[in-house]
């Protein structure tokens, strides 16, 4: 169930790269020029971003530190929730940049 624990550490540190700069960014209150112009409300989308992270971190950490079954299906549906929690923080986003657009200004 496990597999090879250097897949799931190489895996998860190319999601940290990819997923998890820009939300630290806007969560910092430093976030890049085109977020603030582009988007209503980008913590929702850095938040999402964040779901997605903890879901890949959630079904990689127990398998690389060789944990039982039990565990890695407790981390496995624990990551699912978060993925869920990150879906709705993206439409969340998209409903907030749709409001504004159709209210015609941007944040």
């Amino acid at each position: 169930m496990n597999g090879n624990s250097l897949f799931h550490a190489a895996g998860l540190a190319v999601s940290t790269l990819i997923l998890m700069p820009l939300p630290l960014l806007v969560l910092t209150g430093r976030s890049p020029g085109w977020s603030r112009s582009r988007l209503a409300d980008p913590r929702w989308l850095a938040l999402a971003l964040t779901g997605f992270w903890l879901l890949v971190l959630f079904n990689a950490l127990p398998r690389i530190l060789g944990a039982g079954s039990g565990v890695v299906t407790a981390c496995a549906v624990l990551g699912v929730l978060l993925g869920l929690g990150g879906i709705m923080c993206f439409f969340r986003a998209a409903r907030a940049a749709a409001r504004a657009a159709r209210a015609g200004r941007r944040r």
